[in-house]
């Protein structure tokens, strides 16, 4: 049938595993994932005979469990303590500019999930409006400010006056639906190893969607697709992002981590950016596990790019995206044993997912490999596997979205150039300015960029500047 091409279909056989066995793995990690609910999950014991669960006397930060797949099996025996509630839960929020809409849109939503307390960190010349902001919507909001720019030690700035058992972290551009810290906490009740727990994303949009809409969505939909696949096969995550996201308080609040969390570096210069990506890595590797909510009761509304700008939001990403994985991937090597499957479908891809030519190979070798049989059939099967090669094999991951959606199927045909754009200019010059982490775009730029680091370990960081806290509301 092949004549002298018997080295194609092996040759085929084995760009076609390679490159799709990540996606059917993950199909059926999507497909067979479930929340947990809120209520639902068992606050979990050692009882006899079984040895997946440590005794809740003797937990402590350095001892591993199992993923979180184990704790869906649970033991008879349940954990007396009072499940969480929004009261156990203390939202610290960065922002820039508090005249933003985005935040005036954001902190009501936050403040219906009645969390005990929100902080909104500033910075000082902006304190003023961020007050103003705070007493117009609730006295549940505490202002802190630095005096530059810099989330990390916005955050860092908040933590110490933390008196809750949740943190959650979240940006200043989102939109909280009524529920969510009910179903963010429900993981935390499972599971007492769980250190941080994420939720699935989509894009705001406005009134008349736009290729620029569907772009930023495709993006969303790729990372919650991942994500929740990864999750439910070994409990791995690529990221938990800093969009909104949930830590136990005694994670963020250790001396230690928050010394390593305001002096990584990459290379020889302190690094500002990739604050989430880092955060995963140390859940990563000092055996916390992590989980995310994907439903639509935690489901996380969020507003990007939706203009030209929308190349260098992507550029960032991606540099972080290289920076993170290689960090994961050769310095510390943690994920390879602790999620395996992780470790091939998600973090190996930044150097191996090179798409035109994984496409290019598929598909030559395959035409070169049908060319001795009935043209009927040769017509019919090159038809089908150009299909899937360039269309089907992306698009089973916008079925969901396309429900909602339905009006961008139009977009449909331009799956496979966007892909390739990604790839060939976005991906690849990300790779070759992978040193630049504090781009001029950047609001979150990093003054310290050029500033080499004298690593002198203090069991606490020095403060940026000291906390200012407006007067108690009324």
């Amino acid at each position: 049938m092949f004549g002298s091409f018997t080295t194609l279909p092996i040759a085929f056989g084995l760009l076609f595993f390679f490159k799709y066995v990540r996606l059917i793995g993950n199909l059926i990690g999507y497909g067979t994932y479930k929340p947990i609910h809120p209520g639902t999950a068992p606050r979990l014991i050692r009882s006899p005979g079984n040895k997946d669960f440590a005794p809740q006397s003797d937990l402590s930060d350095d001892q591993p469990t199992k993923s979180f797949q184990a704790c869906r099996e649970p033991s008879p025996e349940y954990n007396s303590e009072e499940p969480l509630t929004p009261q156990d839960v203390t939202v610290i929020v960065p922002a820039l500019d508090p005249s933003q809409e985005s935040l005036r849109r954001f902190l009501p939503t936050c403040v219906q999930n009645n969390p005990k307390e929100i902080f909104l960190v500033t910075i000082d010349e902006k304190l003023g409006q961020a007050v103003t902001l705070a007493e117009s919507i609730s006295t549940r909001i505490t202002v802190l400010s630095i005096e530059r720019p810099n989330k990390r030690r916005q955050i860092l700035e908040a933590l110490p006056g933390v008196s809750t058992k949740i943190i959650i972290l979240a940006d200043d551009d989102v939109v909280w639906p009524r529920n969510l810290l009910k179903w963010m906490l429900a993981p935390f009740d499972g599971d007492p190893k769980i250190g941080g727990v994420g939720t699935n994303q989509r894009v705001m949009k406005g009134p008349k969607s736009t290729f620029w809409d569907f772009l930023n969505s495709q993006y969303l939909i790729r990372r919650n697709f991942d994500c929740t696949a990864c999750a439910q096969i070994d409990g791995g995550l690529p990221c938990l992002s800093g969009r909104t996201v949930a830590y136990r308080a005694k994670i963020l609040q250790d001396p230690a981590f928050m010394w390593e969390f305001t002096h990584e570096t990459w290379r020889t210069y302190l690094l500002n950016v990739d604050d989430d990506n880092f955060l995963t890595r140390w859940m990563v590797n000092h055996g916390w596990n992590t989980w995310i909510q994907n439903h639509p009761d935690c489901e996380v509304l969020t507003t990007l790019e939706n203009n030209p700008l929308y190349i260098s939001q992507c550029l960032r990403w991606s540099r972080t995206n290289w920076r993170s994985n290689l960090k994961s991937m050769f310095q510390e090597r943690t994920i390879w044993k602790r999620y395996p499957w992780s470790s091939f479908a998600v973090f190996q891809t930044t150097l191996t997912s090179w798409s035109p030519i994984y496409d290019l190979a598929l598909s030559t070798s395959f035409w070169n490999m049908t060319a001795g049989i009935s043209f009927g059939w040769q017509c019919c099967l090159r038809s089908i596997m150009c299909l899937w090669i360039f269309w089907g094999c992306r698009a089973v991951k916008y079925v969901e979205h396309w429900k909602q959606y339905p009006e961008d199927l139009v977009y449909l045909p331009l799956l496979p150039f966007v892909g390739y754009l990604h790839t060939i200019i976005i991906k690849f010059w990300a790779m070759c300015t992978i040193n630049r982490c504090c781009p001029h775009s950047e609001v979150w730029s990093c003054h310290q960029h050029q500033l080499k680091v004298t690593r002198t370990r203090s069991l606490c960081p020095a403060r940026h500047s000291p906390i200012r806290t407006t007067r108690p509301f009324s």
